[in-house]
């Protein structure tokens, strides 16, 4: 009975250690964060995405070829020329139930991660809104895993 416990406990463990593995998450990690440069579109033309279930409230796209581009971005002037055998793009819409806009947006890396994150800000108004962002980075971080991180206010 003592050893299918401890062998119970000893696998349990093993299972946690890979799950945090896994989805990159690091009991011991002290890399202090680091502001990753990078450009943004959004300011210079209106952008959204295309060709993606409209049924979710967020959606979130890596995209490394010219065709990936033009297959999921969409815009109301010509799409600017991305170099992409030495940039790659991070895109992010968001539904909101009423009015927002984008306030701030900022990669950060830390421990072996890129952290996109993404902060909205509410408006005045009841109409339903889709706030989108698109950053522009190098691809020396494109075999980085990313996560997005999305602040809105209450």
């Amino acid at each position: 009975m003592k050893k299918l416990i401890f062998l119970s406990l000893t696998l349990a463990a093993v299972i946690i250690n890979q799950s945090c593995k896994k989805n990159n998450f690091s009991t011991n990690c002290t890399d202090a964060e680091q502001i990753i440069p990078f450009d943004s579109l959004t300011a210079s033309q209106s952008f959204w995405l295309k060709n993606i279930d409209k049924s979710k409230n967020e959606i979130s796209l890596v995209i490394r070829s010219q065709k990936d581009y033009e297959k999921y971005i969409g815009s109301n002037k010509a799409l600017p020329t991305i170099n992409f055998s030495s940039q790659f793009l991070i895109a992010h819409q968001v539904k909101l139930a009423t009015c927002g806009r984008l306030k701030e947006q900022k990669i950060v890396l830390a421990c072996d991660n890129l952290k996109y994150i993404m902060e909205i800000e509410r408006e005045l108004c009841q109409k339903p809104t889709d706030v989108f962002s698109l950053a522009i980075i190098d691809k020396k971080y494109n075999s980085y895993n990313i996560d997005f991180e999305i602040l809105t206010p209450n």
